[in-house]
């Protein structure tokens, strides 16, 4: 009837988006990528949409920093053996390829030819270094472990799939696991030991055998180290954590 007003209740995930609501329906802002469900009820009667939410309007502003980051997170050679390795510079350009440095930790493990992103590997000696990269835009270093074995078909070690973990300031939590190739047996998973080595303030770690889960809770760069009995080198994993600001406008 005319005149009447009616006043659904909104139910949704406040975490994803907000509402504003008008005399004739409601604005739905996003706030967070991701999915939920906006139900309207009204006397016993109720309706549902889905929203999603993703990417950034125009009138926010990604505020990453260059920082290095590479698809090889560790490397496994043979002592004598060569192997390429190579990293990129997010947020960079072409002009930017001469602006790296390559050190090695202990350079009786193995020797470092580089040129530009790209650097050769040469095993020297038995053992575990990690090599660092630097750029000249870029705050932090890259970290490439190497693990330098007589006979890589035998020696257990830890791998992961991502050695380097980005998060948000404030954002979702992630899950990290390892393994332990060439395990002397099958329930070595129990075993791993893991490690804030630093970055008390920028992460929070809660483990579970191989897995780890991570928490962000500041801006900046925390190492996490995990052993096992079996590995004779530790495996180090970084976390940053990044932060994205509105842009005023």
């Amino acid at each position: 009837p005319e005149g009447l007003s009616i006043d659904p209740e909104w139910t949704y995930d406040e975490r994803i988006i907000s509402i504003e609501k008008k005399q004739n329906g409601i604005i739905i802002t996003g706030k967070k990528e991701g999915y939920t469900s906006i139900t309207a009820s009204y006397q016993g009667r109720s309706d549902t949409c889905i929203i999603t939410v993703s990417g950034f309007t125009e009138t926010y502003k990604d505020t990453i920093e260059p920082y290095i980051y590479s698809s090889q997170g560790y490397v496994v050679l043979q002592i004598g053996e060569r192997q390429m390795a190579n990293v990129s510079l997010y947020n960079g350009s072409a002009e930017d390829i001469n602006g790296y440095t390559w050190t090695i930790e202990d350079s009786a493990v193995a020797q470092l030819s580089p040129t530009g992103q790209y650097c050769e590997l040469h095993a020297k000696k038995q053992g575990y270094t990690r090599i660092k990269v630097v750029h000249t835009k870029a705050k932090q270093p890259y970290y490439i472990g190497l693990y330098v074995f007589e006979d890589v078909g035998k020696t257990p070690y830890i791998t992961t799939q991502e050695n380097i973990m980005t998060m948000q300031e404030n954002g979702d939590e992630q899950t990290l696991s390892v393994s332990l190739v060439n395990a002397k047996g099958e329930n070595y998973a129990r075993e791993f030991t893991w490690q804030l080595v630093d970055g008390a303030n920028v992460v929070a770690i809660s483990t579970n055998a191989q897995k780890c889960v991570i928490t962000p809770k500041g801006e900046g760069e925390a190492t996490i180290r995990v052993s096992h009995p079996d590995a004779p080198y530790p495996l180090d994993i970084i976390a940053r954590v990044i932060r994205i600001v509105k842009n005023v406008y």
